[in-house]
């Protein structure tokens, strides 16, 4: 997050694009972060996730077996109707069973 900090303070126009890519590079590095913040951050710049944005926080959480967080995460994207996808039971089912 503080990679955009920058960005922000000189006027840069981001979007969900680089929130994403963003994620990914904190997943294939394995950076401990807090989608909901990174999320709630979207929010307040009034930048809207999208599918992959949801779907890369829930494979964070999943992979730390934090199912809880992950299923809060898939409510929000219904309630957003945004699509649940195969890969998104995939991942429950990985969160499942890293939790034990």
């Amino acid at each position: 997050m503080y990679n955009f900090v920058y960005f922000v303070s000189k006027d840069y126009s981001l979007n969900v694009t680089h929130y994403n890519a963003l994620l990914r590079l904190y997943l294939q590095n394995e950076w401990d972060f807090s989608p909901l913040k990174l999320l709630l951050d979207m929010k307040n710049n009034e930048i809207h996730p999208d599918d992959l944005t949801y779907q890369t926080c829930m494979e964070y959480y999943c992979m730390k077996g934090n199912v809880s967080e992950a299923l809060v995460l898939l409510e929000d994207m219904q309630r957003m109707q945004i699509p649940v996808v195969k890969s998104i039971f995939n991942l429950l089912l990985i969160g499942y069973s890293k939790s034990g």
